[in-house]
């Protein structure tokens, strides 16, 4: 039984002759000394107790003396359901409330109790190295962290190690860690991490174990000190493995710009609508061979309207967008409540129309689902993503605060150009703010700037151009 079990472990693999039988020696004293009960029919076969024992004695393989006959001492019991399980805690919050919270966990330990884990992760875990996560390693990690007493991402350390290089090493790679977390980064780990320290411990043993090579290259200090508070150095028998995990590929700063097209849009019809229509304005009332006065009072008139129009336009038409996204919200949280499977096989069938393999479709919808299932949904069935949310508010501002700058620029130029030059001049300073704007435009989105600039000066030119030839045109006829 030992060996059918331990060879279908990937996170054994690589452990020489002589770690093997000191494991086995540790997991069958491990095994007589806790009890295992089932949840919900889970049947606690051979297979399952050794598969549990055998990684949680891993951590503690070089760190038993062989004289020592209770490994993990204090607590007695290991609970499994088959798969996830809900708890409800009940938490006061800053003004003293007292308020219930209901989650679906893998695992929860506590420094008496027992550990409770969801067997389908925990097998799940154990064969898939390249996820970087495995839920029994965290609980039995958080059981050494209990061992000084308290949860806190210190646990004992053994003779020979320094309190201050642990304190330096962890404190600097979580705050590392919670930054990237706190300002909306890609993370090199999974993000529950940066809850507090004594999560980032688990984690990171988790990575410690089953991703050594990234571990060591993200945060090398970290490494070292697990590789001497382990005893053990798992690069060593462990080949580098390809990080499945999405938020790993993107641990390099990839500096994409799709975050910015909802107030990059608004930015651009403001400023851009500002210069052209003043400008256009200002050209065709001086055509007319009207006054500098009514000139400048038709240029401020116009650049008032135009911004309440552009605020009013872009929050009403905004607001639209957004009434329509929260009513197809509250339809897709209906059925989510109402028909949890059928959603789940219908954003599978999403996955393979994009071609994922069937039966992975359905993991990954499983995944997804589990995690957030309202936001997998609106993600990729209905189209609705962070950085695409209507935002009317913001929208009105952006788009009458550019309007202005945008109309100010022309009817500057007015007010300090003499008549007899106006137009000429209010039309060349326009089309170079036109095709700066453009080349502004074109950088933040990155996109080509040439391109921008032309596009902008061309629709700018052509506007002030007929405005000037009606503005002549009824010049001439009165």
């Amino acid at each position: 039984m030992w060996t059918c079990v331990i060879d279908k472990l990937d996170l054994l693999a690589g452990l020489a002759p002589a770690e093997l039988e000191r494991l086995r020696e540790i997991s069958t004293l491990f095994m007589q000394r806790k009890q295992f009960f089932g949840i919900y029919e889970m049947e606690i076969s051979n297979e399952v107790r050794v598969a549990i024992a055998a990684q949680a004695c891993l951590l503690i393989l070089n760190r038993t003396a062989s004289h020592e006959t209770h490994p993990y001492p204090g607590w007695s019991s290991i609970i499994l359901y088959p798969g996830p399980f809900v708890t409800r805690h009940n938490f006061r919050d800053a003004i003293g409330v007292v308020h219930e919270q209901i989650a679906a966990l893998e695992g929860e330990t506590s420094r008496s109790g027992p550990i409770v884990l969801s067997w389908e992760d925990a097998r799940r875990s154990a064969t898939a190295p390249g996820e970087g996560r495995n839920v029994v390693l965290h609980e039995f990690a958080h059981k050494l962290d209990f061992m000084n007493g308290v949860s806190n991402g210190f646990p004992p350390l053994p003779a020979g190690m320094s309190v201050e290089d642990w304190s330096r090493s962890f404190t600097h790679a979580f705050e590392h860690l919670r930054h990237r977390v706190d300002h909306h980064h890609p993370t090199p780990f999974n993000s529950y991490a940066a809850t507090n320290p004594a999560e980032f411990f688990a984690v990171m043993t988790e990575a410690f174990f089953q991703i050594p090579h990234h571990l060591r290259e993200i945060y090398p200090h970290v490494y070292e000190q697990l590789q001497r508070y382990y005893k053990q150095d798992p690069i060593q028998r462990r080949p580098p493995v390809v990080i499945f995990d999405g938020a790993f590929f993107m641990s390099h700063d990839e500096k994409h710009r799709a975050h910015r097209v909802g107030w990059l849009r608004a930015a651009v019809l403001g400023a851009n609508d500002g210069i052209v229509s003043t400008a256009s304005l200002i050209i065709g009332v001086a055509a007319a061979g009207t006054t500098q006065e009514n000139i400048l009072l038709a240029g401020v008139a116009g650049l008032v309207a135009g911004a309440m129009s552009m605020a009013a336009g872009e929050y009403v038409s905004v607001s639209s967008q957004s009434d329509t996204e929260n009513a197809d919200l509250a339809l897709e949280r209906k059925s989510l409540e109402q028909n949890p499977m059928f959603e789940k096989k219908e954003l599978a069938k999403i996955y393979e129309e994009r071609g994922v393999e069937p039966e992975l479709a359905i993991q990954v919808a499983h995944q997804l689902m589990r995690h957030d299932a309202l936001g997998a949904h609106a993600r990729d069935e209905i189209g609705i993503s962070p950085n695409g949310a209507a935002q009317p508010v913001q929208a009105a501002f952006s788009s009458a605060g550019t309007f202005t700058v945008g109309a100010a620029l022309p009817l500057c130029v007015a007010w300090v150009m003499p008549a007899a030059s106006q137009i000429l001049a209010i039309a060349i300073s326009s089309l170079f703010f036109l095709a700066l704007l453009g080349v502004i435009a074109a950088r933040a989105g990155g996109a080509p700037m040439i391109t921008g600039a032309v596009r902008v000066t061309f629709w700018g030119a052509l506007a002030m151009a007929l405005t000037a030839g009606v503005g002549q045109l009824f010049g001439v006829v009165s």
